[in-house]
């Protein structure tokens, strides 16, 4: 594969599936600017949902049950933002018209979180809990899973952010999920 690259650990299943994908679509040009539901409905040929934040009107406490019920029986989960160029930036510090990974959902101290990542292997997530916020101790960052750090995982495309901020559509930062 001429500009895939393996994972640190070697593995090389993601730019596969890209390519799988791609190949169903005719080529990576089709594939440009997708939905990730498209993709997950393809891959695993399980019922999928979209949720456009702007137009549905959950709260905050409501999106982050349905993203934790989910997110309990391993549902794979993807995020996007707006429409518009991947390499122009929105209000939050994430790339226009691009789809994001939902890792999982925690709760930490008072804030309900969502665990994003960009598949690009890097983001530039300046919200609230992005890598450089003075809010991030040591004992908060004990309740990220995965034994995240998200002071430093930002070379790794992971972030998080608070649930409240993940669904405010008036700062842009994500879309749809």
């Amino acid at each position: 594969m001429k500009y895939a690259q393996p994972a640190d650990d070697g593995a090389m299943w993601a730019p596969i599936l890209e390519k799988a994908w791609a190949k169903v679509k005719g080529n990576y040009a089709q594939v440009d600017g997708g939905f990730v539901v498209n993709g997950l409905r393809l891959l695993t040929g399980a019922p999928t949902f979209t949720y456009t934040l702007s137009s549905f009107g959950l709260t905050a406490a409501e999106t982050f049950s349905l993203l934790q019920a989910a997110d309990s029986v391993d549902y794979p989960m993807g995020a996007g933002t707006s429409a518009g160029s991947d390499s122009t930036f929105n209000d939050c510090g994430i790339a226009y018209g691009h789809a994001y990974s939902i890792l999982g959902t925690f709760e930490m101290d008072t804030y309900d979180m969502v665990m994003l990542r960009n598949p690009w292997g890097v983001t530039y997530y300046s919200g609230t809990w992005n890598k450089d916020d003075s809010n991030w101790t040591d004992a908060l960052v004990a309740q990220v899973p995965f034994g995240i750090d998200p002071r430093t995982s930002n070379t790794d495309g992971i972030f998080v952010m608070a649930i409240a901020d993940f669904i405010q559509t008036s700062s842009n930062c994500i879309n749809d999920f």
